[in-house]
């Protein structure tokens, strides 16, 4: 009788661990897709930042489209995609992406401008002139 116990007692430990490494590779493979699928979101956004004049915006302040990517919570990228595309002022955007700085007065038409100069990641990338504007830091 001590033997059926002692087999009876093995064979739930076994079952359980055999549960456990399936609940485990189970895991992995879901974590997996999670982290493949946020990739290809990912990439769709970078693909449509380039399309836009949002790259050029970017890349005056030597942020390349990845690192804005991870700068921002996504929702706040998805409505800078959209307002950007959306927008009627492409002349005054490429006059003031012409430019080496941007001053406060020319971006008052631009939220995606006003909402980058105010995020605290980009800080290091802008100098703050007072009462002048942000000047980029290729042009320092």
């Amino acid at each position: 009788m001590n033997t059926f116990i002692l087999t009876a007692n093995y064979i739930v430990l076994i079952s359980l661990a055999i549960a456990f490494v399936l609940l485990a590779a189970g895991f992995l493979v879901l974590i997996s897709r999670n982290v493949k699928q946020g990739q290809n979101f990912r990439q769709s956004l970078a693909d449509r930042v380039e399309s836009l004049k949002l790259s050029k915006v970017l890349s005056t302040f030597q942020i390349n489209t990845l690192e804005f990517l991870h700068l921002l919570p996504m929702k706040d990228i998805s409505h800078s995609i959209d307002q950007c595309a959306g927008c009627t002022k492409t002349d005054k955007c490429d006059d003031v992406i012409a430019e080496s700085t941007i001053y406060l007065d020319a971006i008052v038409f631009c939220p995606f401008l006003k909402n980058l100069s105010e995020c605290e990641e980009v800080q290091d990338k802008l100098t703050l002139i007072p009462g002048i504007g942000y000047t980029g830091a290729s042009s320092r």
